[in-house]
């Protein structure tokens, strides 16, 4: 499976491969459970809907994460 990059505005970068979801540049975490993670990035309000979700690394401007998604709900900022 080829990485596909869903989001790239200002600084933020949201890309999937093999399950895995990297997001750089995030702003702020709000929220984080099995089933649902949610972020502020610069350009959006971003959830992530599924299965088994796992963080597999945290950092300053990183965030990984494995999983089955099933939805990603973008609600754009101003």
């Amino acid at each position: 499976m080829e990485k596909r990059i869903l989001l790239h505005r200002g600084e933020s970068v949201l890309s999937i491969h093999n399950n895995k979801i990297l997001l750089e540049h995030y702003e702020q975490i709000l929220f984080i459970s099995a089933n649902r993670v949610k972020v502020v990035t610069d350009a959006a309000e971003i959830e992530f809907v599924g299965e088994h979700i796992q963080v597999l690394a945290l950092e300053k401007n990183e965030l990984l994460m494995e999983g089955i998604l099933s939805q990603v709900r973008f609600q754009h900022v101003q």
